[in-house]
């Protein structure tokens, strides 16, 4: 990531009840270990999949006098608050982030973010449940669909 040896990661679960990892964040769990990345357990924050948890993630990582470079978060809206605290706190930190909602080139800087093309995926699910219906069906499966990196300003190399 641009020379970034130290990512944290902004995340949420659905629940309180958390039934399973979210995939991001088993992938970042993942790849810092693979990486041999210098992310410490104190570099991850997790809320909810919203503004406020971005927010108050980029205040802790603040408070505690040792930042990482970047963070990659869980989803734009997570995303939009940390960079509000970036900004408010005068900070260089990159940030990346999932979903490339419509608003995400407006952000400042323009949010660099990973298009999981929602609009396939729904109409995708669609046609899986027809399917599936029409079939008397309901065996799980799995359909895995490609994504793509929008380089915006958001990340920065050191």
């Amino acid at each position: 990531m641009l020379d970034h040896t130290r990512i944290g990661f902004i995340g949420g679960h659905e629940s309180d009840t958390l039934m399973y990892q979210d995939i991001r964040e088993h992938t970042f769990l993942r790849e810092r270990k693979e990486r041999q990345l210098q992310t410490k357990d104190s570099d991850l924050y997790f809320g909810v999949f919203d503004a406020n948890t971005g927010y108050n993630g980029i205040k802790k990582a603040y408070e505690s006098n040792d930042l990482p470079t970047a963070f990659i978060c869980a989803s734009d809206a997570v995303a939009i608050g940390a960079l509000s605290a970036i900004s408010e706190l005068d900070l260089d930190i990159s940030i990346i982030s999932f979903n490339n909602v419509s608003t995400a080139n407006y952000l400042n800087p323009p949010l660099t973010t990973v298009d999981l093309n929602t609009k396939f995926m729904g109409e995708a699910a669609v046609h899986m449940l027809t399917y599936m219906i029409r079939n008397d069906n309901i065996q799980p499966f799995q359909l895995l669909l490609s994504t793509e990196l929008i380089i915006r300003n958001s990340v920065k190399k050191i």
